[in-house]
């Protein structure tokens, strides 16, 4: 029973060294993230505690997406021009850089498919429609509210599929 008791001990002394350096990676990964993460790009102004957290059930492909937006390296034509697979980063329709930013908030394109976006939205943010609300980290209470319409908006605007 010694040597029983000896062995527990040591991997018990084990779990704790690996559960120990597990929470460490963690907590030293995040701060790495915030130390890096801007605050002048999409990211550092919508989510500066990188907390956001998608539901399971979103299906990948809006997951990608919006983790891309968030990330400004969504396929924009400006995106797609800095990377050397567009001639030109201007939005075709208004002449001016196709940015995320852009693309979502002013584009003369998506103009009807916008403002159904902010109507629906006005129901969890009496505000104008802007980045930080629709890439934010939400409430759980407020996470659907916003995330139905602006899915909505991606597919009926066909951005979910061009992005």
């Amino acid at each position: 029973l010694t040597n029983n008791a000896s062995v527990s001990q040591l991997c018990s002394q084990a779990g704790d060294r690996r559960s120990l350096l597990r929470n460490w990676a963690a907590s030293s990964s995040v701060e790495q993230w915030r130390r890096d993460v801007p605050a002048s790009t999409i990211l550092g102004m919508v989510d500066a505690t990188l907390s956001c957290r998608f539901p399971r059930s979103l299906p990948r492909v809006v997951k990608s997406l919006l983790h891309r937006l968030r990330l400004n390296v969504a396929f924009t034509p400006y995106y797609r021009h800095q990377l050397g697979c567009a001639s030109s980063p201007l939005c075709l329709e208004c002449g001016v850089p196709a940015t995320v930013e852009h693309v979502l908030l002013t584009c003369a394109n998506y103009t009807p498919e916008r403002r159904t976006l902010e109507r629906d939205l006005l129901r969890t943010d009496s505000g104008p429609l802007h980045l930080r609300l629709i890439l934010r980290p939400w409430s759980n209470g407020n996470q659907n509210a916003v995330l139905r319409p602006f899915v909505k908006f991606l597919r009926s605007t066909g951005l979910i599929d061009a992005l």
